[in-house]
């Protein structure tokens, strides 16, 4: 699945941060959901870092199994209605 994460360094990890102007930042990596793949980015903020890294590996595995995704989807019948139903509802 490597062709899936775009090619080049990953960044440092380090549960000390980064410091800049004597300010002291965390640095969080995570994976991110780039439509057609994947990419590893540095976040100040771990709860931002935490929810990109949710919806990358969601597009990680989604990339991964296309085909199984699609079969499945077909034999879901309504699916794209009760989606539709569910955005009104919680909405």
């Amino acid at each position: 699945m490597s062709y899936l994460i775009k090619k080049r360094p990953v960044p440092p990890s380090t549960n000390k941060g980064v410091t800049t102007r004597n300010i002291e930042q965390g640095s969080y990596p995570a994976l991110v959901d780039r439509g057609d793949f994947c990419d590893l980015e540095v976040f100040d903020d771990l709860e931002e870092a935490r929810k990109q890294q949710a919806l990358g590996l969601r597009r990680l595995f989604a990339l991964g199994n296309k085909d199984t995704l699609k079969a499945l989807q077909k034999q879901l019948p309504g699916i794209r209605e009760l989606g539709l139903l569910y955005v009104l509802i919680s909405g």
